[in-house]
């Protein structure tokens, strides 16, 4: 038990987990796990002075959940330590806000996590301020060392002097802390690995990192595995809650639980969970050193102007080609993440697009999700806001709008960058006699000249229309679509390029015949998504 306990602590004084006065909201669902947490946390507070609250979460969708709640309320008795609980039904946040049931989960468990600190805050500022308003003075240091949480969430739950009082004084800070173990790392480097994903991605999770709002999450047992947690608590002659979903093969995650990695062990090699994570160890090593470098290389070579909402991030050419190409992407990443709400959104795809300005010399621009724009002038590459800032976009998706911002001629091509990796292209080309057209299904030509208003690459909407023949006859794109037999599913999330209502293009089909180029074109607009080759024809 003591050995158990030695390696914890060690693992918890070695990346500065808890210090004296801390409050840690410990997310305690009633498993092996989270048992283990508590129990660990418990014990920690004899060598460390710091506050401890348990935050469990009945998520409903089990018949046994109210059972599991009762199980952690009553630990929470018999150790002393507060215990907060919330029901939410996460299927049905998950239906609402379209993502999966553990997404929701895991979102809502942190929003109680926040709330709970929050109200610790507030009681905290009331608490002290009536002291002070008892005495007429500040209390002794050591009453202040009970927990201290951010600023911002102070000031919000109690705007008053005293509050301020608090925020200055107070010894530790909030943290959340939670009960991944060894073999989840393990876990969580394969299923990275299995999915694609770069160097930060190997690292599976990190002891330590901030949430959204700055609190720091802790994981006192990510260097211990699952079976030396259950022996622990056997040790202590303490039981736990079986969820039964946790065996079904339903997800992927258990599938790599129950069968990879117990395989990797007993055929492979012993020991390789331990070794996973001895390698993501050291891959964390990499990235800390790495991030380093790249910021160093971004103090150089990058400039942040603007505020929120109106940012724009300019890197100079040619400081920006002295550094290795893993410190360019490396940049070029975290540019987007300044830039973007939601980092899922952005991968290696978008950074290479964004790589081809400074490698191909020549004004150019392109859009990327979130509608941001990318453009390469006398030296720069500046990325900023675009005109529709909206959500990212791409085939595949309903009630898709991006608006597109066509070059003019002598200008070169623009690139409209979508959320799932794809891309179109636009250029504009002198029309001269004899030119061979593309005959591609993703590469057509239009006749610039007829362009009279802004073009957006949408899906469909009513009154949209086709021109089907050289009379311009119409043809609506409800009829079009159940003439060529689209299926149903796909006519609601195809994208189409249109002016207005009027579709010059429905990608993979056809074009409208009033956008055709003729004997009188001066300008061919070019069209390519992005992918397939270019067969021609004379013209």
């Amino acid at each position: 038990m003591n050995e158990f306990l030695d390696k914890v602590s060690a693992y918890v004084e070695k990346y500065h987990m808890l210090s004296a006065g801390d409050t840690v909201a410990a997310g305690v669902s009633g498993g092996a796990d989270s048992v283990c947490l508590l129990f660990v946390l418990s014990a920690l507070q004899k060598k460390i002075p710091f506050r401890l609250m348990v935050v469990h979460v009945n998520h409903k969708i089990r018949n046994e959940a109210g059972e599991d709640a009762a199980y952690v309320q009553k630990l929470c008795e018999s150790l002393q330590v507060p215990f907060f609980l919330y029901e939410k039904d996460v299927e049905q946040i998950a239906r609402r806000e379209g993502i999966s049931t553990e997404e929701a989960g895991r979102n809502i468990r942190y929003e109680a996590f926040r709330e709970v600190l929050t109200k610790c805050a507030s009681a905290e500022c009331k608490a002290l301020g009536a002291e002070i308003k008892e005495t007429g003075k500040e209390p002794e240091a050591e009453v202040m060392e009970t927990s201290r949480v951010p600023e911002a969430e102070i000031m919000e739950a109690c705007k008053t002097p005293e509050a301020q009082t608090l925020s200055r004084n107070a010894g530790g800070h909030t943290k959340i802390a939670v009960a991944h173990h060894k073999n989840d790392r393990a876990e969580t480097v394969l299923f990275h690995l299995f999915r694609g994903t770069g160097p930060v991605g190997l690292e599976g999770i990190r002891p330590t990192r901030e949430d959204k709002d700055g609190i720091e999450v802790i994981r006192p047992l990510l260097d211990v595995s699952r079976s030396e947690i259950e022996a622990y608590l056997k040790e202590l002659q303490v039981g736990w809650c079986e969820d039964a979903t946790n065996e079904e093969d339903d997800y992927c995650r258990n599938r790599i639980r129950h069968n990879i990695l117990p395989y990797a062990e007993e055929q492979i090699a012993p020991g390789a969970v331990g070794n996973i994570c001895r390698t993501a160890d050291l891959l964390q090593e990499m990235n800390d050193f790495a991030g380093q470098e790249t910021k160093r290389a971004w103090q150089d070579c990058a400039k942040e102007n603007g505020v929120a909402g109106e940012k724009h991030i300019c890197f100079d050419c040619e400081k920006f080609s002295r550094y290795h190409s893993f410190l360019q992407k490396n940049m070029l990443l975290h540019a987007l993440e300044q830039l973007t709400p939601h980092r899922k959104d952005m991968g290696a795809v978008h950074v290479n697009y964004l790589l081809s300005l400074f490698q191909r010399p020549g004004n150019r621009e392109i859009s990327l999700p979130y509608g941001l724009i990318a453009k390469r002038e006398y030296g720069t590459v500046v990325i900023r806001s675009g005109k529709s800032a909206g959500e990212a976009v791409g085939m595949g998706e309903k009630n898709a709008f991006i608006s597109v911002d066509l070059p003019k001629p002598g200008e070169g091509e623009r690139e409209v960058f979508l959320s799932d990796g794809n891309s179109v292209i636009f250029s504009i080309i002198n029309c001269e006699k004899s030119i061979n057209i593309p005959q591609n299904r993703y590469t057509k030509w239009f006749d610039y000249d007829k362009i009279e208003k802004s073009l957006v690459l949408r899906t469909r909407q009513k009154g949209d229309f086709l021109t089907i023949d050289d009379r311009f006859s119409r043809k609506s794109i409800q009829d079009y679509m159940v003439n060529e037999k689209i299926p149903r599913a796909l006519r609601e999330e195809m994208l189409l390029l249109c002016e207005e209502n009027h579709v010059l293009w429905v990608p993979g089909y056809r074009i409208s015949s009033f956008y055709k180029i003729d004997e009188n074109t001066k300008y061919i607009l070019q069209v390519q998504l992005r992918g397939g080759q270019i067969d021609v024809r004379t013209y």
